[in-house]
């Protein structure tokens, strides 16, 4: 048997195949562009994210051969996106992406009725977005309510393709935290958050636990037996750390991409009195995963690439970088390029590169970068051991687990040992083991886990570690100071408050 599975991103959808010891035979990779009609509005088409999957699994199938060798697929997405589909399963509007801002006073009406620490302990989310399922469907409740009449069913991306796939409405219970109006310890609806909503149960997906089949292949052009069965997965950051072979309690794993998001296994829901990150429920039954999260990390280093050094490979640039001494010669960077999230969260936070000489090139503002997104790092797992999640190591991927430096100054700044795994795309990964798990090939979720998982290198700190202590030390001052200023301005007379959650 081999095992089909989809991650369908913010800003791409990949595919890829798999053997039952987890090796990759094929993976696809179809980008596609968001709409942004409005300042703060985010919107895409449901019917391409459709498209590109479809294109995406025909190229698979078509460099494996053998379609009738799959026995199952695997569905995995971004959470939060909400798409509307009318009573014939038509997409009844643009889907509302999950980076979307227009239901920033929707989001206050939902804190005002129910109170942060109330919706913390009921859904595991240490905020009220606007970009959340609940803040979007309030704001369509309001602002288009011709749309919410006509919507018979409010999905998230999971559901839509698996839709697509079987012809039926069902998702996995760690897809829907996010949205506030599921119960993340129990994996079912908040009745009061719906009838804030206005919404009943019945225009939402049936819930379902890992490695639960929502169906079977009912598509016709597709080249995939009949019979394979369809499995939706968690959030598409569980499922990663599903795939990174994070199922254990004392494990973290780190994903450097778009954003910087850290998962802790735990065997009991991990409150925390500061509320300092989101709680999901694992793949794994019966257990928990602590998900603080930074707005950037990854994405500086490319935007540097993409803006500075132009038609420059990684490779290359990270080769510049590697020539140069640890700690970079004085040059800090404070990576808040997107506000800063932890401890407090300060939106109007801006990034910093402190410390520049003439004799800085890009070698020592990309390796500068690095070393910014490693304290970043540093900051988080220290927030997960404040709260009692611990880990001896950290499983790293995304992006980021490609480099070789960046995967060391992470070891050395940790004072951790670092591990990578053979295979990058780990949320297709994760997806590929749940529907491993649905089609009886691995007895759950765990074994298909321990089975298909393969470990490619460890990272162990080397000499640098104790440069790297000293320089954190500097950068945590200079992180006070960078705070006090944003404190400074919203104490100026007639400065605006802001936004410290």
């Amino acid at each position: 048997m081999k095992i089909i599975s989809i991650d369908v991103g913010t800003s791409s959808v990949k595919a890829a195949v798999y053997d039952p010891e987890g090796r990759e035979l094929a993976v696809s990779i179809k980008e596609y562009f968001l709409e942004r009609p409005r300042p703060g509005w985010v919107e895409a088409d449901p019917e391409v994210y459709w498209e590109k999957t479809r294109a995406a699994l025909a190229e698979v199938l078509a460099r494996t051969g053998r379609s009738e060798e799959i026995g199952a697929v695997g569905v995995a997405s971004q959470g939060e996106t909400l798409i509307c589909l009318d009573k014939a399963g038509a997409p009844a509007r643009k889907a509302l992406v999950w980076l979307d801002t227009r239901a920033v006073e929707e989001a206050h009406l939902i804190e005002s009725q129910f109170g942060a620490e109330r919706i913390y302990r009921v859904t595991g989310q240490h905020e009220i977005s606007p970009g959340y399922t609940a803040s979007l469907i309030l704001w369509l409740r309001r602002h288009e309510p011709e749309v919410f009449a006509r919507t018979s069913k409010f999905l998230l991306v999971t559901d839509y393709i698996v839709y697509k796939l079987t012809g039926r409405y069902v998702s996995h219970r760690a897809l829907y935290p996010s949205t506030l109006y599921c119960d993340f310890q129990s994996g079912a609806w908040w009745p009061e958050m719906l009838d804030f909503l206005g919404i009943k149960a019945a225009v939402l997906p049936e819930l379902a636990a890992s490695g639960t089949a929502a169906g079977r292949v009912r598509c016709p052009g597709l080249e995939i037996p009949a019979a394979a069965v369809v499995c939706p997965a968690p959030i598409d950051q569980v499922t990663g750390a599903l795939g990174a072979g994070n199922f254990q309690a004392g494990v973290i794993s780190e994903s450097t991409g778009t954003v910087l998001a850290l998962c802790g296994v735990t065997d009991t829901p991990p409150y925390d009195e500061q509320r300092r990150f989101c709680l999901f429920p694992h793949a794994i039954e019966g257990r928990f995963v602590a998900m603080p999260w930074a707005s950037a990390s990854g994405s500086i280093l490319a935007w540097f690439r993409d803006n500075f050094v132009p038609g420059l490979d990684y490779e290359s640039l990270t080769a510049e970088a590697a020539a140069v001494a640890a700690g970079s010669d004085g040059l800090t960077v404070l990576p808040h390029f997107e506000g800063i999230n932890l401890p407090v969260r300060i939106v109007e936070a801006r990034g910093v590169f402190w410390g520049v000489t003439p004799s800085h090139r890009r070698g020592h503002f990309a390796r500068a970068i690095m070393e910014s997104v490693a304290f970043l790092l540093k900051d988080y797992v220290s927030i997960l051991e404040q709260a009692g999640i611990g880990g001896r190591q950290v499983i790293s991927l995304g992006g980021a687990a490609r480099s070789a430096l960046w995967s060391q100054i992470k070891a050395d700044v940790l004072e951790k040992p670092v591990v990578t795994n053979r295979v990058n795309e780990t949320v297709c990964l994760g997806a590929a083991m749940i529907a491993a798990a649905g089609a009886g090939l691995y007895r759950d979720c765990e074994e298909a886990c321990r089975k298909m998982v393969q470990p490619k290198r460890t990272f162990t700190p080397s000499e640098a570690a104790g440069t790297y202590r000293s320089l954190y030390g500097q950068y945590t001052r200079l992180n006070e100071l960078h705070r006090s200023f944003y404190d400074g301005l919203r104490d100026a007379p007639g400065a605006k408050e802001p936004n410290h959650g």
